[in-house]
């Protein structure tokens, strides 16, 4: 029967248990002896799971869920997004701000997550704040996702000073040999050469930042190589929308085997 029950988790489109002390299988697991060793003795109750508010006690239970999962992959849906430190806010604001409590909170969650991604397979990732809050993104390289069939990654960063560029994170496609959709939002940016083919991927989104101040031509240039080379070792795409500004130059150098695509949108 346990096992029936997990089941269901593994679906897409149904929503995944939180992580948080009133998870079904943490309380399942309390009932007794028994069932605390059926739990402990079944991954695929702590494969599945939602973070979605990051609690002083998160921390703590992720990496219960990472090791009762024993290995297997893992599909969450996380929202990793810290509230501003007190600097950063309004005097009148300051008062019962966390700040660095809640920052170190949010930081150890995303390394959790980031040192597990070799175990990824089914991912929604929302992160957001500074360029070094809650991790600076020159330590974050997405680069063993070799498990992963369906990632979707919305990055939005700003620079450690006012109007300043962030350093975005890194994201290398090679290493999604397995993937079928990848769905890449904001401030990231793709290795510009894909050394294997992704026969695998059927959907492609990818959508650059248009409000990042001072974009220069070199990352126009960067920006479409790298979508250039993610076409060409997907020759078996469904769906492909590239949209922020930097398309155009995307879309004329783009191989003519895409013209094939049936929904294609280019913006």
């Amino acid at each position: 029967l346990l096992e029936v029950t997990a089941v269901p988790g593994r679906s897409r489109s149904r929503s995944l248990p939180p992580i948080s002390a009133f998870n079904p299988a943490l309380t399942l697991s309390h009932v007794s002896h028994a069932w605390r060793a059926l739990l402990l003795a079944t991954p695929a109750f702590w494969t599945h799971f939602t973070i979605a508010n990051i609690t002083p006690h998160t921390p703590d239970l992720l990496k219960l869920w990472l090791a009762r999962s024993r290995g297997e992959n893992i599909s969450f849906q996380a929202v990793v997004s810290p509230v501003m430190r007190p600097e950063d806010l309004e005097p009148t604001m300051r008062e019962g701000a966390d700040g660095d409590a809640s920052g170190e909170r949010y930081n150890m969650v995303l390394k959790l997550l980031l040192n597990s991604q070799h175990r990824w397979e089914n991912v929604l990732l929302i992160v957001s704040g500074s360029e070094d809050f809650p991790l600076r993104p020159s330590t974050v390289q997405l680069r063993r996702l070799g498990q992963l069939r369906h990632f979707n990654l919305v990055c939005s960063l700003i620079g450690r000073e006012r109007g300043a560029r962030p350093v975005p994170w890194t994201v290398d496609l090679t290493s999604c040999v397995g993937a079928r959709m990848l769905c890449l939002e904001g401030d990231f940016r793709m290795e510009s050469s894909v050394s294997v083919p992704l026969g695998n991927l059927t959907r492609l989104q990818v959508v650059a930042p248009t409000s990042r101040p001072a974009v220069e031509e070199d990352d126009v240039e960067e920006f479409a190589l790298s979508v250039v080379a993610l076409l060409r070792a997907a020759p078996n795409l469904e769906y492909l929308e590239i949209s922020g500004g930097k398309a155009s130059s995307a879309q004329e150098n783009a191989p003519s085997s895409t013209s094939t695509l049936e929904p294609v949108s280019l913006t």
